[in-house]
């Protein structure tokens, strides 16, 4: 009510799946994972950015990660850490069936277009964790940057940096000193 905040915006990814009606909310403020679905088995992702196909994935799954959602799933996955404020696509194998498969971040204008391919011909769909689908071998998704931003409040007493040290323990020592 005094006005000691400030407001910033952060960007969304929206996930389209062509040929399929759209998601109840294709949008995500995180993540959006791709992974093996009921069966634990490596599938293959094919990554194609602006038209130029890039990699083939073999891996457990994929994380697509807004800067917000950078210090979630895909940092568990060794994915690197984005400022919030950045406006840019991190792209992150799970378990990947290589030693020369890194994550990669992308232009957040950079348009996205994954292929899944699997033995057991489904795979799994979730945004934020929330919003979920099958998806098939057939099945072309569109990974871009929302054409909106969020929103979000935050207070001067509780800064990115300050938040991340307190996170992951940064200047703790060890031993407990």
């Amino acid at each position: 009510m005094r006005g000691e905040f400030q407001v910033e915006e952060r960007m969304l990814l929206k996930t389209d799946i062509e040929g399929h009606p759209r998601l109840d909310s294709p949008f995500a403020l995180n993540d959006v994972v791709i992974d093996n679905g009921p069966v634990a088995r490596l599938i293959d992702i094919k990554l194609i950015v602006n038209g130029e196909e890039l990699v083939t994935y073999r891996a457990d799954g994929l994380i697509l990660s807004t800067p917000t959602g950078s210090t979630a799933y895909s940092l568990a996955a060794g994915g690197p850490i984005l400022h919030p404020a950045m406006q840019a696509i991190v792209v992150s194998p799970i378990a990947a069936f290589s030693l020369s498969t890194r994550p990669m971040v992308f232009s957040a204008t950079d348009i996205l277009e994954l292929r899944v391919g699997s033995e057991h011909g489904v795979a799994g769909l979730t945004l934020d964790g929330q919003i979920s689908a099958p998806l098939s071998d057939t099945d072309r998704l569109i990974i871009s940057q929302a054409g909106f931003r969020l929103k979000v409040v935050v207070f001067p007493t509780s800064s990115f940096y300050k938040v991340l040290k307190e996170k992951l323990h940064w200047g703790i020592s060890p031993k407990g000193d």
